[in-house]
């Protein structure tokens, strides 16, 4: 193709001396001040930067470190991967070249391009791909080229080359800016593409919504070899779909939780899950919640038969042991004691009435359950309303271990 550039340095968008040091002053600013400030100063560019870059301190703290880069429009900094989860995509494949059908902010691309010899970034929206390849001149990534102002099917309607790995994060939201998480609804739409696609690589990877249903993206997609459900600190962020040509046997899953200083993966199959029988037993000393990657993996007989924990009803997914189990991906709490939906028991192992309070297998809502037990929200003690394998509602007063 003779529509690729490398990455290029824009003389309009490089922050001059003045501009850097409004942006230093102001680094640490509370919004408040910052919305104070657009009243009396400066250029909304400015203030816009000020935002992202605090965003960037937690999310991309690699781009950060370098005060010259620029951030685009806030849509695409919150619908591009964290520095951690576009690392973590980066892991699992390599090769000679990739292409990225869906660059945006090109984080995963970034990353990606540290584990392939050569990659193309395809961005419609020019003046975000001209801040993309901005950046990456930056940071002297250039073992890239990109298509700027071409949509996913432009591009493949003219590239005639391979790659090793296509990759695609379809845009999820609509016009008026609600959510999608239907694949069909998405943009572009991979289901249509798939056929192309199949032409020019054996390796496809799919970013999707974690609100996607992993069981009917399947059956759309084919050839899924990997599911992995990625959680950062217990809230599930994404869905990635690794999909091989003509593969056909069971696909896996894979729950991934990223903590503070360590990660947890916790593999199966939907075969393993189908079949597992978990022992179903009286509440004991300790009490598990999975993590939500395992939760939204549907990981919940196949847990308690690799951990050997009982879950306390069959369709109460909470689980325990009369052994503290410290390698459980997921919360631990020491069970204090366990009692009816009694606002008058619970006062007497809680007499500020405050707590932590979660429903799992029980009717209503935590909101409706706080207000009848008088419960305010906080502190050190967690509450499960939950059902026993008897048919029990029940509260069990517990610790975080």
């Amino acid at each position: 193709m003779d529509k690729l550039t490398p990455p290029h340095l824009q003389p309009s968008l490089t922050w001059t001396m003045e501009e850097l040091l409004f942006l230093e002053k102001y680094r640490h600013a509370a919004p408040s001040e910052i919305f104070s400030l657009t009243k009396t100063a400066g250029s909304q560019r400015l203030f816009h930067q000020l935002f992202a870059r605090q965003d960037a301190t937690k999310k991309f703290p690699f781009l950060y470190t370098n005060e010259q880069i620029v951030y685009p429009i806030s849509l695409s900094n919150e619908q591009a991967s964290s520095e951690r989860t576009a690392a973590f995509k980066a892991s699992l494949l390599k090769g000679k070249r990739f292409i990225d059908l869906s660059g945006g902010m090109g984080i995963d691309s970034y990353f990606l391009a540290q584990q392939f010899e050569f990659g193309i970034v395809v961005e419609r929206d020019a003046e975000l791909a001209k801040i993309t390849s901005h950046n990456f001149a930056l940071l002297e990534q250039v073992n890239v080229q990109f298509a700027i102002g071409m949509n996913a099917e432009e591009f493949l309607s003219q590239y005639q080359g391979t790659a090793d790995l296509v990759y695609l994060d379809p845009a999820r939201r609509d016009q008026k800016g609600g959510k999608i998480v239907k694949l069909a609804d998405c943009d572009p739409d991979i289901t249509t593409l798939l056929p192309h696609l199949w032409k020019m690589t054996d390796s496809v990877l799919i970013k999707t919504s974690p609100l996607l249903d992993i069981q009917a993206a399947t059956g759309e997609l084919k050839h899924v070899k990997n599911v992995y459900v990625v959680a950062v600190e217990n809230e599930c962020k994404e869905l990635l779909f690794h999909l091989e040509k003509d593969f056909i046997k069971e696909f896996s899953i894979h729950a991934v939780n990223f903590e503070k200083e360590k990660s947890t993966t916790f593999s199966f199959t939907l075969g393993e899950e189908k079949s597992a029988d978990p022992q179903v037993g009286d509440i004991q000393k300790y009490l598990y919640e999975p993590n939500a990657a395992i939760l939204k993996a549907g990981a919940f007989k196949v847990i308690a038969h690799s951990f050997q924990v009982k879950k306390l009803h069959p369709h109460s997914h909470v689980y325990t042991t009369d052994t503290l189990l410290n390698d459980f991906p997921g919360r631990r709490f020491e069970i204090i004691h366990v009692t009816n939906v009694d606002k008058k028991e619970l006062f007497k192992f809680i007499p500020a009435m405050k707590a932590n309070l979660s429903i799992r297998n029980f009717p209503g809502s935590v909101q409706d359950l706080r207000k009848k037990l008088g419960l305010t929200d906080g502190g050190d003690f967690y509450l499960f309303a939950t059902t026993d394998h008897k048919g029990h509602k029940c509260v069990i007063i517990t610790k975080k271990v």
